[in-house]
């Protein structure tokens, strides 16, 4: 879903949109719209004002926010999640 939003959304803006997937591939192929690809969802929340995600369960939404790893620990405040 990230694919389609991204270049309809921020990019189509001009807005500066950091991108993170598991699958690198799949955050070059956003990155050839303006995208620029984050290589750890630290180093996504570090960069980033505003996170929006395209997960398929609950499981997955605690994976990529919470823990040490994730976008809660590097996020920076005032960043909308």
């Amino acid at each position: 879903m990230g694919s389609r939003i991204a270049p309809n959304g921020c990019l189509s803006t001009g807005t500066n949109c950091p991108v993170y997937d598991m699958d690198l591939a799949k955050a070059e192929t956003i990155a050839t719209h303006g995208g620029v690809v984050a290589k750890s969802i630290p180093e996504l929340a570090r960069t980033a004002n505003v996170i929006l995600t395209c997960l398929t369960n609950d499981e997955a939404v605690r994976s990529v926010y919470t823990g040490p790893e994730g976008a809660f620990a590097g996020g920076r405040s005032g960043t909308v999640m």
